[in-house]
């Protein structure tokens, strides 16, 4: 018989290795399925019998955590072996029932790994309470009584009941504070020990109490004081003595120029002071606040530390600050530069010129960091014996401003004269060549070509040759004018992937994993491959943890078994939330979503959002790839009531009642394209409207919609909701027809576009442009009020209030429009501490028909505003005034919302 510890090589199978096997069956199977064990065993009758193979199988058994030992028998029958898998399996754990003090709860629970709805391995039960034990008694409770146990073991589960009885924690019978010669002593400035007389003996008070007590003298100004603690805890009244001398105390001052507006320094020089190292502590701080104030523009800056005695014992620190002048960077030149120009160097240095947008203030200290910074990139762009001085510094008479100049020799510049590859058996040269950026009579550059190094030796490893490696050799010729580059590549042998053994699937199907996972037995084992899966499974939202590890790390076999461990999170979830806006005004919401229904990472959510001038109920649904697809299909019911008013008169343009269903398939490909395809029946019912917004008999009474509409978007921004650099784009098309139920045929093109483009580390430039073309059939060809273009307010042309822009009836009132324009231009600043200001001008403008090119009038406006960042997007205050103001409007508006305009 062989067993998960005894088996370990292949010639323990003696006699039996080789014989073809009769049949497999397992024994003591509960709740794990035959046909899953069988799976993982990976035996099949009529295969011979194989040591290594047998090995691996109950590996792979107890690396699923669901057996606490593997027994196999092998049976000598006519025709071969009978394989016997003899197992002992956990039960599962339904609940554990907590009888201890409350206060105790959350501690004790983080020392009992059991959770409820996993396998459950009793052998581990005697460690866990001598944990509790060990802790408790950390606590100061000398005789605790700890239990675990099992109660009600049926079917293969089992209840576990974990009781504790702390007692009477042992407490503390004298606490005293003394001095060297022993005499009890005060503590001053409202110090006190961090336990006294009757509290618990806790042993992190043992361990770090004369730590806590020295802090707290320290920060109070009692820089030398030094602290011991002796004590006697193991008596029957436990006894504890700190020895204290506490030195002089130190009143700590600031006299001379300008204080920093950055507060780091102030908490640095203290922590200067409170670690004393000796009477050189006061200098050592004074030369901390002297180099933040050279970070900070002022070169000369000067920071002498005096300590005088004052009244009594106590002493004085003074720090006598002189800024002394801050110059400003009137000019950075590079001289010398003949192939590449200053223009590409000059953006890469940390000096930088005084421009209004932008401080260049003068720190010396990193000139040599900047000359190391350009002869790096020289030689990042061929010039390979490039060499460049001192920087040279001219400053004014009155140290008010200066001109650094870096003189550049480049010397010869090296060309790439070929790339090859060689050492390559497994893997093909046609693969691997693209991937080189590298390329003939291109300028040699250093870092790309390590960089290729890199990138050929993840693609080889990629393919599962784990201990490759490649050597990056370089032959030069023509003094050094041109180099041949050479990819040495040592592949060594091949890996590849094993079993997949998945655990901590509770509620979530198993194929709801595998399709995430993307990998295969057979595969290359690629740890790329297993962080991208891992990254799948956890952007699903059902599982909080996923991570892959070997079955056995020291296995060296051409074959890897792996186990992929999941943690399922909380699948159901309720949020809510209230805010203020300025058309709005109030409004709140509340949802309630589960994303994993019957365990297939179904979708499923209600919520219901109300304002003063909405309701909306909304249930949404969705079925993740949907026949197999890449595609998930989306189903949402909704109801609404809304009312658009016009926010200068609080005069309703339009109230409208509207109940309706859409569906349809959407997907994402590559990370940054999203594409869909949606259905959507609308049964609208216009409960008010003002005449000056009536431009059809639709536009009056009940109206039913169907439509279809494709819609297309590209996301390139580093970040969606605080975006510094991309490209955002979209492009939809609803068109409705009668052939499709509709009672109105019509079709709506929007296209919008965003770009952002950070100018220096705090300055972003973004644009944002719109464009959008409705027509409906019949008579006028306009679309239904509600499915008009409207502009203007705080996300569109601010300045103008909420859609007052474009056509409006005899009444003065908006009433949309079947053409929309619009522009956006910002200068985002970030001013640090999650504030930003910004400055912006927005353009835009609503017709019935499209203009001519000489009548495109676009209303205009400018403004400013400040940002306050937080995790769902910028909270956002802007005033803008109109640039072409018109007779009865007002100057301008203030707009509050939430996230940025684009």
């Amino acid at each position: 018989m062989i067993s998960c510890a005894a088996f370990a090589q292949a010639g323990e199978t003696s006699a039996l290795a080789g014989r073809p096997i009769t049949s497999v069956a397992f024994e003591g199977l509960v709740r794990f399925q035959a046909a899953e064990a069988q799976d993982l065993a990976g035996f099949n009758a009529g295969e011979p019998l194989d040591g290594a193979r047998l090995s691996r199988a109950i590996k792979r058994l107890m690396a699923t955590g669901r057996f606490g030992d593997v027994q196999v028998e092998g049976k000598e029958e006519a025709g071969g072996t009978r394989l016997v898998f003899r197992m002992t399996e956990h039960p599962f754990l339904r609940k554990i029932a907590w009888d201890i003090p409350l206060s105790m709860r959350d501690e004790i629970e983080r020392r009992v790994p059991f959770r409820t709805n996993g396998p459950f391995d009793s052998r581990s039960v005697p460690r866990v309470e001598r944990r509790i034990v060990s802790f408790l008694r950390g606590e100061g409770f000398a005789s605790p009584v700890v239990e675990v146990r099992s109660v009600d073991e049926s079917s293969g589960n089992v209840d576990l009941q974990v009781r504790i009885v702390p007692g009477e924690p042992k407490r503390w019978a004298d606490v005293e504070v003394v001095d060297r010669s022993g005499t009890k002593v005060d503590l001053p400035g409202g110090t006190s020990p961090p336990f006294g007389k009757g509290t618990p003996v806790r042993a992190a008070d043992v361990r770090h109490g004369a730590e806590k007590l020295l802090a707290s003298l320290r920060e109070r100004g009692w820089f030398e004081a030094s602290v011991s603690l002796a004590v006697e805890a193991d008596k029957p009244d436990p006894s504890a003595r700190f020895t204290v001398e506490t030195g002089p105390w130190y009143d700590v001052r600031f006299e001379g120029g300008i204080l920093l507006e950055d507060p780091r320094w102030r908490e640095e020089v203290r922590r200067v002071l409170t670690d004393w190292t000796g009477p050189e502590a006061p200098g050592d701080a004074a030369r901390v606040l002297e180099r933040y104030y050279r970070e900070a523009g002022y070169p000369f800056s000067r920071v002498d530390a005096k300590t005088d005695s004052v009244e009594g014992a106590a002493r004085q620190i003074v720090f006598q600050v002189d800024p002394g002048p801050r110059p400003r960077v009137v000019d950075v030149r590079v001289s010398g530069a003949r192939q590449i120009g200053p223009e590409e160097v000059l953006p890469l240095l940390s000096v930088q010129q005084d421009r209004w947008y932008a401080r260049g203030f003068f720190d010396p200290g990193r000139l040599e960091e900047d000359v190391e910074t350009i002869r790096a990139f020289y030689r990042s762009r061929g010039f390979l014996s490039a060499d460049v001085g001192a920087a040279s510094i001219d400053l004014s008479p009155d140290r008010s401003s200066v001109s650094v100049e870096f003189q550049v020799r480049e010397g010869e510049r090296t060309f790439v004269r070929s790339v090859d590859l060689a050492g390559l058996v497994w893997n093909s040269r046609e693969e691997l060549l693209p991937r080189i950026q590298t390329r003939p009579e291109s300028p040699y550059e250093e870092e790309k070509a390590e960089e290729d190094r890199i990138r050929i030796l993840e693609q080889v490893a990629r393919k599962g040759h784990l201990q490759a490696t490649v050597d990056l050799l370089s032959t030069f010729f023509d003094e050094g004018r041109s180099v041949g580059i050479t990819f040495d590549v040592d592949e060594h042998e091949t890996r590849a992937l094993g079993r997949i053994i998945v655990l901590g699937l509770d509620r979530t199907r198993r194929p709801v994993a595998e399709r995430e996972i993307g990998l295969k037995e057979g595969d290359p084992y690629d740890f790329e491959g297993f962080l991208l899966a891992e990254n799948r499974l956890r952007r699903l939202g059902i599982f909080s943890e996923a991570r892959f590890h070997p079955v056995d790390p020291l296995d060296e076999s051409p074959v890897r078994d792996v186990v992929l461990s999941l943690k399922e999170a909380d699948a159901g979830t309720v949020e809510f939330g209230a805010g203020y806006g300025d058309y709005e005004r109030w409004r709140g919401m509340i949802e309630v979503s589960h994303r994993n229904v019957g365990g297939w990472n179904r979708r499923v959510s209600g919520r219901l959002e109300a304002s003063t001038l909405e309701k909306r109920f909304l249930l949404t649904g969705r079925e993740p790839r949907v026949l197999e697809t890449e595609y998930d299909l989306r189903a949402q019911g909704v109801w609404e009531e809304t009312e658009k008013r016009n926010i200068d008169t609080h005069e309703t343009i339009y109230k409208i009642r509207r109940s309706g269903v859409a569906a349809g398939p959407e997907g994402t490909y590559a990370s940054i394209w999203k594409a869909s395809l949606t259905y959507q029946y609308e049964n609208t019912t216009i409960l008010e409207i003002s005449p000056g917004a009536v431009l059809s008999r639709e536009d009056e009474g009940r109206l039913g919609v169907s439509s279809l509409t494709p819609a297309l978007f590209l996301d390139l921004r580093d970040d969606p909701f605080e975006p510094r650099r991309g490209l955002f784009a979209g492009v939809s098309v609803k068109g409705a027809a009668k052939a499709i139920g509709s009672e109105i045929s019509f079709y709506k093109l929007s296209m919008q576009a965003s770009a952002y483009v950070p100018l220096t580390g705090r300055v972003v430039l973004a644009v944002g442009g719109k464009w959008g073309r409705g027509k409906a059939t019949g008579e006028d060809r306009n679309l239904p009020v509600f499915d008009r273009f409207f502009l203007g307010g705080r996300s569109s042309v601010r300045g103008f209030s909420q859609d007052t822009l474009g056509p409006k009836g005899a009444d003065g009132t908006p009433s949309g429009g079947n053409v929309i324009v619009q522009g956006n231009v910002e200068l985002r600043w970030s001013l640090g501490r999650e504030f930003q200001v910004v400055a912006f001008a927005d353009a835009g403008n609503v017709w019935l028909v499209p203009p001519a090119a000489s009548d495109l009038k676009l209303r205009q406006s400018a403004g400013v505003g400040v940002r306050y960042k937080t995790p769902v997007g910028p909270l956002r205050l802007d005033y803008a005034r109109k640039i072409d103001r018109e007779p009865g409007e007002s100057a301008g508006e203030w707009h509050f919302s939430l996230g940025h305009a684009f």
